[in-house]
């Protein structure tokens, strides 16, 4: 989500025979930032193996 995007949000659910309407209210925070150094070299690992992975 980015900030354009909080607010109030509704909807609506009608099966012909009942219905229910619910509001939920959106709020967006700071983006986490990630920072990682990039790896030592290409790594690869094999499916159901212990890998092991260096950075620099």
């Amino acid at each position: 989500c980015d900030h354009p995007d909080v607010g109030t949000y509704r909807v609506l659910v009608d099966n012909g025979i009942d219905h229910t309407e619910q509001t939920a209210k959106l709020h967006v925070g700071v983006k986490p930032k990630v920072e990682a150094p990039k790896p030592a070299n290409d790594q690869t690992c094999v499916i159901e193996q212990d890998t092991q992975i260096s950075w620099k």
